[in-house]
């Protein structure tokens, strides 16, 4: 149902709290995540700054997530954003990059507890960014094991106090050009 053409084959581990997709690339595993840059009409960035670098090697977390395997991966994308920081994305779009992210030995905790004894030990994430614009406030259903703080602890940011990576830079700018 997915509709990224993509050039490898995701699978899925299937644990208490749902699906979890991962792929194989030369041998080594790696969780199918997407990904969301929420804009607002003076083009901030929603984000949680923070103190530490996390296990994806920035020092700001937005919407993202695994995928499953009954959405496409734009379905995916808008309920990471509603999920996550409680925001209907208007606009959304996928910006085509992708990109490889290795944990580099820091793995999250919940990883080791849940996909670990699974046999689903993931060195990092294949990521597929999307971007979307600030809709509504979203006030849907969302399930406790899909709620996450982030919505309480981020705001929007000009890009430039992010020190975003090279691919959501170049998604944002991707998007800007083509005026959506």
């Amino acid at each position: 149902m997915n509709n990224r053409k993509i050039d490898f084959k995701i699978e899925f581990v299937h644990t208490k709290k749902g699906d979890n997709a991962y792929t194989v690339i030369n041998g080594v595993k790696y969780r199918v995540r997407v990904e969301t840059l929420i804009l607002d009409k003076n083009n901030y960035v929603y984000a949680q700054k923070k103190d530490k670098m996390n296990q994806y090697g920035v020092y700001y977390k937005i919407p993202g997530g695994s995928i499953e395997p009954n959405l496409s991966f734009i379905e995916q994308a808008c309920a990471e954003v509603e999920e996550e920081a409680r925001i209907n994305p208007k606009n959304i779009r996928d910006s085509g990059i992708v990109y490889i992210q290795s944990y580099n030995g820091n793995y999250p905790e919940w990883q080791k507890k849940v996909l670990w004894p699974l046999d689903c030990k993931c060195e990092g994430s294949v990521v597929m960014v999307f971007v979307a614009r600030e809709g509504e406030k979203y006030t849907g259903y969302i399930k406790d094991e899909d709620k996450d703080s982030l919505y309480m602890y981020a705001k929007f940011y000009d890009a430039n106090e992010l020190d975003l990576r090279k691919s959501h830079k170049d998604a944002i700018s991707w998007y800007l050009k083509n005026k959506f």
